[in-house]
């Protein structure tokens, strides 16, 4: 069972807020972006999914559908209500200097 990252933690350039929710195959938290200053949704996916071809697959399909959505939304003269900005991986563990407090 993952741990869950607590208000405040930093991953890279990101400050977690809140969890927003926990997912088939991942944890979403509300963060901020420290760079951009905006909030953002972070999607965490557990070591064993990340590191496996068709779930990483999936997880890609489900962004490019969501910005498919944004694009349509926007066509249309709407303003979205999310946005998919960047999907990547970054292997991390809890003793990596990328999370920190």
């Amino acid at each position: 069972m993952p741990i869950p990252l607590s208000a405040g933690t930093r991953l890279g350039r990101y400050r977690i807020r809140s969890q927003l929710g926990l997912a088939g195959m991942s944890e979403v938290y509300l963060a901020e972006d420290t760079k951009l200053h905006r909030n953002v949704a972070l999607k965490i996916l557990p070591e064993n999914v990340a590191t496996n071809h068709d779930p990483m697959r999936r997880f890609e399909q489900e962004a490019t559908a969501a910005a498919g959505i944004v694009r349509l939304i926007a066509q249309r003269g709407n303003q979205p209500v999310v946005r998919a900005y960047c999907t990547y991986a970054h292997r991390l563990s809890l003793s990596s200097s990328s999370l920190s407090r």
